[in-house]
């Protein structure tokens, strides 16, 4: 299933789950993050946002991705 968002912290976290970019493309001013789940989960969108229990994660990990994501987008 894939997924696209321009929200680099829902991005950050799709990967940190377990999601894997595929490439990130511009989409006007911001840019827009495909990833693919393997798992085809539903719901991811819905946890994330609304703070379920099972959308937490080891927060160093989430803030590497931010960083990767960050540099990716820069270089």
């Amino acid at each position: 299933m894939n997924i696209q968002t321009t929200d680099l912290y829902y991005a950050a976290w799709l990967q940190v789950i377990g999601c894997n970019m595929e490439t990130i493309t511009n989409s006007g001013t911001k840019k827009l993050f495909i990833l693919t789940d393997a798992q085809n989960r539903t719901n991811l969108k819905d946890s994330f946002f609304n703070e379920r229990p099972e959308s937490a994660v080891v927060g160093l990990k989430f803030a590497n991705a931010i960083r990767n994501l960050k540099t990716l987008i820069h270089s």
